[in-house]
């Protein structure tokens, strides 16, 4: 099995500055933009994904993927916690899971299960580290004029997909 990271969506919207100042536009925007991080990270680390939101029968979703991240909505009354743990029981190898959230309860039921748990501002830490937006934003502080975040991101692209086809040839 995969490591796999389960998610506590509005938790680490609402506590990560970027998310929260896209979600003030809109609470699909401030999803959206969590989403396409977690997808970033997913494809880089080749880990499994699991976002889970507090769900509201009036937006009408439930699961539904981004790529290979897997997004799912509890469904009212339950809430995201009561999804999440869920989850966790559900997991036979709970060595190869991390619940992300900066709520307490949920990291000790996750801890209490055998999972690892890691906080909201510790992962987004954690997967911005070595990510492409991390290389651009680096090269952007050290002043550097001639390439654009935008045109490194294209590089950074170009070479994974070089070290990848170099892989399998």
């Amino acid at each position: 099995m995969k490591k796999l990271y389960i998610i506590d969506g509005y938790n680490m919207i609402h506590r990560i500055d970027r998310f929260r100042a896209q979600m003030v536009q809109s609470l699909e925007k401030g999803r959206s933009a969590l989403v396409t991080k977690l997808s970033s990270f997913q494809a880089q680390r080749r880990v499994a994904v699991t976002i889970v939101f507090d769900g509201d029968s009036a937006l009408g979703i439930y699961p539904e993927s981004r790529g290979s991240v897997e997004i799912l909505y509890s469904k009212p009354p339950k809430k995201a916690d009561d999804l999440i743990k869920r989850l966790v029981d559900e997991q036979h190898n709970k060595n190869d899971i991390t619940v992300v959230s900066s709520d307490m309860a949920v990291m000790h039921y996750a801890k209490a299960s055998g999972c690892g748990t890691m906080s909201s501002e510790k992962f987004f830490s954690y997967m911005s580290e070595s990510g492409p937006e991390s290389v651009a934003e680096d090269l952007g502080k050290k002043g550097d004029p001639q390439l654009s975040r935008s045109e490194i991101r294209d590089w950074i692209d170009l070479f994974n997909r070089s070290e990848s086809d170099d892989e399998k040839g």
